[in-house]
């Protein structure tokens, strides 16, 4: 699995490897989160990241934003119509995951593809409104290591490691921030409801 795997990396040119590496890292986020948001946010989320990488295999032109304009505000009325409400947790998430996904496919500059990991990282927190079981922390500290490697990508300039040197540098940043985040975890005081 892992030489037709390398084989297509070695296919791929820098900026198609990295936004792909970017849409698995954010598939990781945003799937949890379509187990609690209405069915027609996760089916456009779906399709968005889809139409995304078949653009990025593809190498075709995006999308213009006479396109996207339409769309995100039929979603944003989308969300209105579910939840009655723009604000509140359940509609405010479903607008942040919709926003990554239609931030997939506005992705023109290197700052867009930050503000695509930084959105990112915000609903990895999100995903602790509905689940704080052990199965979620682990899957959210697997997702930040992904979301790390994808950032780390867009930083080396030059000849890039290979993914396996980049997913062992996130994991070492994430293992030094560990104990950071556990003593934060015992003082940091908690306020109930």
């Amino acid at each position: 699995m892992s030489r037709p795997l390398s084989a297509l990396s070695r296919k791929l040119t820098r900026d198609k490897s990295d936004t792909l590496l970017l849409l698995g890292a954010a598939l990781m986020v945003l799937a949890p989160h379509a187990l609690h948001l209405p069915p027609w946010v996760s089916l456009t989320c779906a399709a968005t990241l889809l139409w995304r990488a078949l653009i990025t295999f593809r190498g075709t032109r995006m999308p213009p934003g006479l396109v996207l304009l339409p769309l995100s505000l039929a979603a944003m009325g989308g969300v209105f119509a579910t939840f009655h409400t723009l604000l509140g947790k359940d509609a405010g998430v479903a607008m942040l995951v919709l926003l990554v996904a239609f931030k997939m496919l506005e992705m023109h500059a290197r700052r867009d593809l930050f503000v695509v990991v930084f959105l990112c990282f915000f609903l990895v927190l999100t995903n602790f409104f509905y689940s704080q079981s052990i199965a979620t922390a682990i899957a959210m500290v697997v997702s930040v290591a992904a979301l790390l490697t994808a950032q780390l990508s867009f930083q080396y300039t030059g000849a890039v490691p290979p993914l396996r040197r980049r997913v062992l540098v996130a994991v070492k940043m994430l293992g030094l921030a560990a104990p950071v985040a556990v003593a934060l975890f015992f003082v940091f005081p908690r306020v109930q409801g």
